[in-house]
């Protein structure tokens, strides 16, 4: 993953600045500028009081936009060096679709955004995490709770053993190197699977067979667990893990519910930051087997 533009969504809420430290220390590494986006909602509430509330619209909106524009004022001059180059972006109406938007617009390489875990309308995040991750044209990090940050020191990658996973993990990968951390590659098998560890750890083996690994700490674990979810979370958190990797195909609608998806559950619950990669297309899938795994919303 190649970082040269870092987009920070906040609503300037306390969950929505909890990824500060992560902006500052990514923006620092990879000297790359950051872009903090702040998206105006009046036109949702506009909508929901009719047509008297026009006439009050535009003084409300440009009320609003005072008010943030002098608090992000205040967070560049607290949390950024000179040495990191900030610019400020405004935008109006739902606020995944434009943190999306924004994002292809502006050709982010990656995007750091808190999450409240649910959705509501005093806050541009929520749930919109989740579909921000899903619709967004680069990686997305998410950070749902506060916590002391010194850096990457321990990454937790989950596996399902498939080439799309493979293929994922391969390109990716170089990030890991890059952070100095230590990567625990983990396969959770809930409890109602049969097959030995023995039979696992060859999958484990024939998976990690066509990846270069070198350069990079890692461990292997399997991780049993009620499910792939929890087993992920309690793993990661057991073990004072600093950022879980996975990735979506970035399913929507019915597709997404029919298969369901572990990192929109990850997501959504996990007290550790998210890094959600978009997965690699695999051109060859060579068995029937292969072709069902690559198919997996995790």
């Amino acid at each position: 993953m190649n970082i040269k533009k870092i987009l920070f969504p906040t609503d300037l809420t306390e969950c929505g600045l909890m990824p500060v430290d992560y902006v500052v220390y990514l923006s620092k590494k990879y000297r790359t500028p950051v872009q903090i986006l702040y998206v105006d909602q009046m036109l949702q509430l506009l909508y929901s009081m009719g047509p008297y509330a026009e006439t009050n619209f535009g003084m409300l909106s440009e009320n609003f936009k005072t008010a943030s524009d002098k608090r992000i004022d205040d967070l560049i001059t607290n949390s950024f060096t000179k040495s990191v180059s900030v610019e400020k972006l405004y935008r109006s109406g739902t606020p995944h679709r434009e943190i999306v938007d924004a994002a292809a617009a502006e050709h982010s390489d990656l995007i750091i955004m808190g999450t409240h875990g649910h959705s509501g309308f005093t806050s541009m995040l929520g749930s919109n995490a989740d579909r921000v991750a899903r619709m967004a044209p680069c990686p997305v990090m998410v950070v749902g709770k506060r916590k002391t940050f010194d850096g990457f020191n321990q990454i937790v990658f989950p596996v399902d053993f498939s080439l799309r996973c493979r293929e994922t993990l391969s390109e990716n990968i170089e990030l890991v190197r890059e952070l100095g951390s230590e990567l625990s590659l983990i396969h959770v098998v809930e409890a109602k699977q049969t097959l030995r560890d023995e039979e696992l750890s060859e999958k484990f083996d024939k998976f990690l067979n066509k990846i270069d690994t070198s350069g990079t700490i890692y461990k292997k674990k399997i991780f049993r667990a009620h499910s792939v979810r929890s087993g992920i979370i309690d793993y990661a958190v057991k073990n004072e893990a600093d950022l879980i990797m996975m990735g979506t195909h970035g399913y929507t609608g019915l597709k997404k519910i029919v298969m369901g998806s572990v990192t929109a559950d990850v997501l959504n619950h996990s007290p550790i930051p998210v890094l959600v990669l978009r997965e690699a297309p695999v051109k060859d899938l060579k068995t029937e087997n292969d072709k069902e795994m690559a198919l997996i919303d995790r």
